[in-house]
């Protein structure tokens, strides 16, 4: 995972407040931007490993598909699926969507996850089953999964931490 999350790969962002339609990379430089600008430190390394109970999880990942190159301007009549072999679908629409897997592999064995792999977290809040450890965006959000959400959760994880911090 890069810095900025799936975000900066991804092409067309059209569920972003603010923007009608912007590219995936330029809204993370623009939030990096304003990040800088208000004070933050920008650190650009990866974690690789967790043996710290104080970690802040903040990723900002997005379900859009950085392979969608064309929209569909004409009525859709149908769509051919091909698995072992080709077979086409009468359909009057197309909802476009590429899952992705979370991004917590390294977190395994050391916040509590669900079997597909997402970080569980205290509803309404972003605690995990470790204390001083938040999480944020799609690696706890298996239904939404879009930029604002994340956006969102990443909000709270940062009240939650100050809270925590605070105590």
């Amino acid at each position: 995972m890069q810095p900025g999350g799936q975000l900066t790969i991804t092409t067309d962002v059209e569920n972003y407040p603010g923007f009608v339609s912007i590219q995936g990379p330029e809204l993370m430089a623009q939030k990096k931007l304003h990040a800088e600008k208000v004070g933050a430190k920008i650190i650009d390394d990866e974690i690789k490993s967790v043996n710290n109970l104080r970690i802040l999880i903040s990723i900002d990942l997005d379900l859009l598909s950085r392979f969608l190159e064309k929209k569909i301007r004409k009525k859709v009549t149908g769509i051919i699926v091909k698995s072992t072999e080709a077979q086409e679908l009468k359909v009057d629409g197309v909802f476009i969507a590429i899952g992705h897997a979370p991004n917590t592999g390294i977190f395994k064995g050391f916040v509590e996850m669900d079997e597909q792999g997402y970080i569980i977290t205290k509803p309404g809040t972003t605690l995990t089953s470790k204390a001083g450890v938040f999480a944020a965006g799609d690696v706890q959000d298996k239904v939404y999964r879009q930029a604002v959400v994340a956006a969102g959760t990443g909000c709270m994880a940062a009240l939650d931490a100050e809270k925590f911090l605070e105590s």
